[in-house]
């Protein structure tokens, strides 16, 4: 781990913490959950692939042999799933303290549906025994969303439907904050990053794409491990509610994380999408 003197001066405890982790596999999720473990939080990893959900179990074990880790099955994509999910989540630890809604995909057939609406309807079924926060994991191209709230699942442009349902799940935090004012919500971004998210198996790319877009963001971007140190502030900082963090460095791409004052375009039309939202989840 090679944040953790950036981390330390933040004097992290989060021994007896309950934190779900969505899509802690790999990328984001994956150092998330790592550096979590090492300040001694209880870690729920909770994946769709159960065997790289025990590799990364293993992984984080042999870096904190002493880390609190379960997995529990999850695809972010099923409704009938997250249901099975949270009655799991129940039945098994009865609360959380804090959800991070990191789960996500990019260019494919279903991006709106796993990146916003699954990640929505996960949130609300897990509000009532949430107790301290929900982090919402969205991208520094939130800004450029633009719904169609007649067909919200529109996903004829991908690259559209990758930026809109990054808009959707920051305004779901505003909404939901409405609902529930004693949880905090806090939303990060990690800048652009290379994660294995182009070679996900839920994207339609080719693989020459697929593996030049990887090479180009491990040549020009910030590293995972550095990237997801936005995700962790959000975590853990005593902060105002509905703060966004993301990394401070030329147009937020990488860096350390800040806070960043929001674009205008997160307060627009709240109520339709919602309205959209719940027609589709009844």
């Amino acid at each position: 781990m090679r944040y953790l003197k950036y981390l330390d001066k933040y004097k992290i405890n989060l021994e007896n913490k309950i934190i779900v982790v969505t899509g802690a596999n790999s990328g984001n999720g994956f150092f998330v959950s790592l550096q979590l473990a090492y300040y001694k939080a209880t870690i729920i990893l909770s994946c769709r692939n159960e065997s790289k959900a025990q590799e990364a179990q293993e992984r984080i074990l042999k870096e904190v042999p002493d880390a609190k880790l379960f997995i529990e099955k999850i695809d972010i994509g099923d409704f009938e799933n997250i249901n099975d999910f949270v009655t799991r989540i129940k039945k098994n630890y009865g609360y959380i303290d804090i959800l991070v809604n990191n789960a996500g995909v990019y260019y494919s057939d279903n991006t709106m549906r796993i990146n916003y609406l699954g990640s929505y309807y996960l949130t609300k079924q897990l509000l009532p025994i949430i107790k301290e926060r929900v982090v919402i994991v969205s991208s520094l191209v939130y800004r450029f969303g633009k719904f169609n709230y007649a067909n919200l699942l529109d996903n004829k442009n991908v690259t559209r439907a990758y930026f809109n349902s990054k808009l959707a799940v920051y305004q779901m935090s505003i909404y939901f904050a409405s609902l529930y004012p004693t949880i905090k919500f806090t939303i990060a971004h990690p800048g652009v990053t290379a994660t294995n998210i182009l070679k996900s198996a839920n994207n339609k790319m080719s693989n020459i794409l697929k593996s030049a877009g990887s090479n180009f963001l491990k040549l020009f971007t910030h590293c995972p491990e550095k990237a997801s140190l936005s995700t962790i502030r959000a975590v853990i900082d005593d902060c105002a509610n509905l703060t966004l963090y993301g990394p401070r460095g030329l147009f937020t791409i990488s860096g350390f994380p800040q806070k960043e004052k929001p674009h205008k375009v997160i307060n627009k039309n709240i109520d339709k999408l919602i309205e959209a939202t719940e027609l589709l989840i009844k």
